[in-house]
């Protein structure tokens, strides 16, 4: 069953959140399967009445972040899209307070799965976490990100690596 549903945003920042040539917006069409249409600073969206309520809680978070200060590339966007798409408890606003994190003062650290988000939270919830799971999907990252966070915030005195103790078939040096 398809839903039509008429949003006014705000006019500041509707550049960052259509992205260029509305890309954002095609990308979140995709992903919910919804349609949306963009005439000045109203949306048109035409879909299933959980998508577009997806939307609207997406655009709502959008204006507020906006609104405080926070800055948006294509890329966040498009991840958070993403994650919000596999998971829809889950916020725009949740992604830039709670997942994202600035390890070194330098550059922030985003996950780039549902999972990764989960496991960042298992970490910052949790006194132990094993992290289990193939190789390159960033585990081991994301552990080291988030223990220099903690070093910096000096909520732990020291990052202590260890390696296995048995050998698995190969050598594998020091971590």
């Amino acid at each position: 069953m398809s839903n039509l549903k008429k949003i006014e945003l705000p006019p500041r920042g509707l550049n960052t959140l259509f992205g260029v040539q509305d890309q954002n917006l095609k990308y979140l069409e995709t992903l919910l399967d919804i349609s949306i249409g963009a005439r000045g600073n109203e949306l048109l969206i035409d879909g299933d009445p959980q998508n577009i309520q997806t939307v609207e809680q997406i655009l709502k978070d959008f204006s507020e972040l906006f609104n405080e200060g926070n800055t948006f590339s294509d890329k966040d966007l498009r991840d958070a899209f993403k994650q919000i798409a596999e998971d829809r408890a889950y916020s725009l606003k949740d992604y830039y307070t709670r997942a994202r994190f600035n390890p070194s003062g330098k550059k922030a650290v985003a996950p780039k799965t549902a999972n990764q988000r989960k496991y960042i939270e298992a970490i910052q919830d949790r006194d132990l976490t094993f992290g289990i799971g193939p190789a390159g999907t960033g585990k081991s990252f994301l552990a080291v990100a988030l223990a220099v966070q903690s070093l910096f915030a000096k909520q732990v005195s020291r990052i202590v690596l260890t390696r296995p103790a048995v050998e698995a078939g190969e050598k594998l040096g020091f971590l």
